[in-house]
């Protein structure tokens, strides 16, 4: 498999308006929870225990025979783990008690929202590669793997604790990654139904396929990754304590308007379409190719102040037509 690009930490500005992924090594490593990390696990728990406050976060738990992938079960009707809330301070405790045993079952704290859970990490953790107010969110863990998936957003993920391997496929690839349904994933991100690391081919033939356009990294504590926009990933969490902060963002329709998210026009686009008579189909797909994905399309017959979403837009614009596509939508 080949190596995801690399590029050094002082490129990151310029990296991070690419579609390419690129491994950005050091990035993080003067931040005080990597250099906490490197002094071994009781030092690195207790950096995570003095910075959280009391609020609830999301967990998951998986058995170890499950291969240590939070996914779907085999027969594809449910998911292969428990879903909890707890206090930061719980986990931490419980991911001590898992480090002790030689095949602990799978602990993740999956997504917490920085700013609720530690609001003074950011002061101690600055963030100028992203843009201003964007979120960053925590994830600790054990031995675990996060099932291939993709994002609609633009992705920085910083390794804080621990090692972590990505495997990366381009957009092109999805067709060949056997992805579950949209709205029953174990996520809110589109998921792979099949197991890259141990990868069945009885099962998934097109994985050949899939394998042959991939790349993969393994990052250490202060290590970061960027993940443009739709490219999969698949991670895994190598060692007894693991952790990661990452900033999800997409850019303002219009100044002043805030991000509009594809995601739910794959969504609308899937349930309003799939279904039609292939000819039919076939037309959509040529209005979409035109009005939607045809960079180049010459709009200019149409006065620029009459193009609409074909032109330039300010945020009442944005805000207007968000109004009008709510109500085309209907019950």
């Amino acid at each position: 498999m080949k190596p995801i690009a690399e590029a050094p930490a002082s490129a990151a500005h310029a990296c991070l308006t690419q579609q390419q992924p690129v491994v950005l090594r050091g990035l993080a490593a003067d931040w005080p929870c990597v250099k906490a990390a490197s002094q071994g696990l009781d030092n690195c728990l207790r950096f995570w225990l003095e910075e959280a406050n009391d609020e609830p976060v999301d967990a998951v738990l998986g058995h170890p025979r499950e291969g240590r992938q939070f996914g779907f079960t085999l027969d594809a009707t449910g998911f292969n783990f428990l879903h909890d809330r707890k206090p930061i301070a719980a986990l931490l405790e419980q991911l001590w008690r898992y480090a002790q045993f030689p095949d602990p079952p799978a602990l993740a704290l999956q997504s917490a929202e920085i700013r609720r859970c530690m609001p003074g990490f950011e002061a101690r953790h600055p963030m100028p590669w992203v843009p201003p107010g964007t979120a960053p969110r925590l994830w600790l863990s054990n031995r675990a793997t996060v099932p291939a998936h993709f994002d609609a957003s633009y992705n920085l993920a910083i390794v804080v604790a621990g090692r972590r391997r990505f495997t990366l496929f381009p957009p092109q690839a999805v067709p060949d990654l056997y992805f579950g349904p949209l709205e029953h994933a174990p996520t809110q991100a589109p998921t792979s139904m099949a197991n890259v690391q141990a990868p069945d081919f009885e099962r998934h033939p097109r994985l050949h396929a899939a394998l042959a356009v991939a790349t993969q990294a393994e990052l250490a504590p202060g290590d970061a990754i960027y993940m443009p926009p739709l490219w999969v990933h698949s991670v895994e969490s190598l060692d007894p304590v693991n952790g990661l902060v990452n900033c999800w963002w997409r850019p303002e329709t219009a100044p002043g308007a805030g991000p509009d998210n594809p995601a739910a026009a794959l969504w609308l686009a899937t349930l309003a379409l799939r279904r039609l008579p292939p000819e039919e189909l076939a037309n959509w797909r040529a209005v979409f190719e035109h009005f939607v994905f045809d960079a180049g399309a010459d709009w200019s017959h149409i006065p620029a102040e009459r193009r609409g979403m074909l032109g330039d837009l300010d945020a009442e614009a944005v805000r207007a037509l968000r109004a009008r596509i709510r109500g085309m939508v209907g019950e």
